[in-house]
């Protein structure tokens, strides 16, 4: 569903009517599947629909296949730097991201999904840090040779179903730094497999990242509850077992 965001105006005409298409259409159907544990509720509490979990699939074996210097030696980039993917969106908030980077002007950062320096020094309002490389959109596998060559990912969205991003970058046992949203949490299993900083707690974020970087925990578990709960064998097996019990 859409909701209203800061900074993006509230929910537009289009959006709102799909809300309600949405709706309507998941109180009338026999089953209705809900990516998010968080939006499973609110369906609940808010509307009296009932969904059944079923999150987002990885493909850990692209994961797995994933190659750091792959990703440094196309973009002429050394590695252990600090990644954001994402785009020109207020829901994403690539602003934080970049007061970030602004914060830390000996670290390197990268931010992989089309912001342009005009996006950020006119439309953002902001300084260009020195110290931030901009990239276009990339491929799938493109960007998980970025999570692979990065030596932190900080995801800054107001809202989050449940990120894709994420859930690959705890595959690959990689340092993650997430907001306090509940998109991101229920990926990462509230703070157990991040880092978790308040949103407009620039300090907090950036003690964090430093963190990630000096001090990198071991990801191990984070990589095992991919394999236990969203790995793509398992998250396609839970579909056919719920279509078959429509047959049953």
């Amino acid at each position: 569903m859409y909701y209203p965001e800061r900074g993006s105006g509230g929910i537009e005409p289009w959006q709102a009517d799909l809300n309600k298409a949405m709706l309507g259409a998941a109180q009338e159907a026999d089953v209705c599947l809900c990516v998010s544990r968080w939006e499973q509720q609110t369906l609940t509490n808010q509307f009296g629909i009932r969904s059944t979990w079923l999150p987002n699939g990885v493909d850990v074996q692209a994961c797995d296949q994933a190659v750091g210097g792959r990703f440094c030696r196309r973009w002429k980039v050394a590695p252990g730097f600090v990644l954001w993917v994402g785009r020109m969106d207020p829901v994403k908030n690539p602003a934080d991201f970049v007061r970030l980077a602004t914060s830390m002007p000996q670290q390197q950062f990268v931010m992989v999904g089309g912001v342009t320096r005009p996006d950020i020094e006119q439309e953002l309002q902001l300084p260009m840090p020195h110290n931030t490389r901009l990239l276009p959109t990339l491929s799938h596998a493109e960007t998980l040779d970025a999570v692979a060559a990065a030596g932190a990912i900080v995801v800054t969205s107001f809202r989050e179903g449940l990120p894709t991003l994420v859930l690959e970058a705890m595959a690959m046992q990689r340092q993650l730094i997430v907001p306090s949203e509940a998109g991101c949490l229920d990926a990462t299993d509230g703070d157990r497999h991040a880092l978790v900083y308040h949103h407009g707690n620039l300090e907090e974020m950036q003690e964090l990242t430093l963190r990630s970087l000096t001090t990198p925990i071991c990801r191990q578990a984070a990589r095992s509850r991919i394999l236990t709960d969203f790995d793509w064998n398992v998250v396609a097996a839970r579909l056919d077992s719920v279509y078959q019990g429509m047959n049953s």
